[in-house]
């Protein structure tokens, strides 16, 4: 933005001190967008950056989700309950 040093620099001139004036960039996204192209670029992006790239998911409870994709993985059931669940079965009939 070019005005915005042409006006810190007249008011230099008129001996009043400002604040470094600055501006962030944004763009307005649509949410819905946003994760169709991600589900667009899944296969070249992989699972945790995923889910990192999506709005509607908060970024601490990434690792918990990772964690139960992958327990559902494994057992072929959902979540990581599930999965102690075999695993308990498991260590009953050893």
């Amino acid at each position: 933005m070019a005005s915005v040093p042409v006006v810190q620099n007249i008011l230099k001139l008129l001996n009043i001190e400002t604040e470094e004036i600055s501006f962030k960039r944004q763009e307005i996204s649509n949410d819905t967008e946003t994760v169709q192209a991600i589900y667009m670029m899944r296969q070249d992006i992989d699972r945790e950056t995923a889910l990192k790239l999506n709005p509607y998911i908060v970024q601490d409870d990434i690792q918990t989700i990772m964690s139960n994709l992958d327990a559902e993985e494994i057992s072929g059931l959902s979540g990581m309950d599930a999965l102690q669940r075999v695993i308990d079965e498991q260590r009953q009939d050893e």
